[in-house]
């Protein structure tokens, strides 16, 4: 897991002046989870907990995933089976001398 989430999650419970044991009850985790996501040193929680940590802390939800290097569970159910998809994801990641012409 990247400490940008977990540095993240940390400046957004500090704004909202709510402690870990608060936001903890609020998305159903145990708060030495919480600490352990805010130091780094826990992997990366489930689709479902990053949800809740988005919205109670008033996280974009794209924004917290990619913080964990996930993909939103949503953007998974479009590629899912959609080959077409995925090729022009790779495409468009590839670095500019390896992209295909047409």
């Amino acid at each position: 897991m990247t400490h940008h989430a977990g540095h993240l999650i940390r400046s957004a419970r500090h704004a909202k002046s709510i402690t870990q044991r608060d936001l903890a009850a609020q998305v159903g985790l145990n708060f030495t989870y919480i600490s352990k996501i805010e130091h780094g040193t826990s992997a990366a929680p489930s689709d479902f907990s990053i949800l809740r940590l988005a919205d109670a802390l008033d996280i974009d939800r794209d924004a917290l995933f990619v913080a964990f290097a996930k993909i939103p569970p949503d953007i998974v159910i479009q590629l899912r089976g959609n080959a077409e998809l995925t090729q022009q994801i790779r495409q468009w990641l590839a670095p500019p001398d390896r992209r295909e012409t047409t």
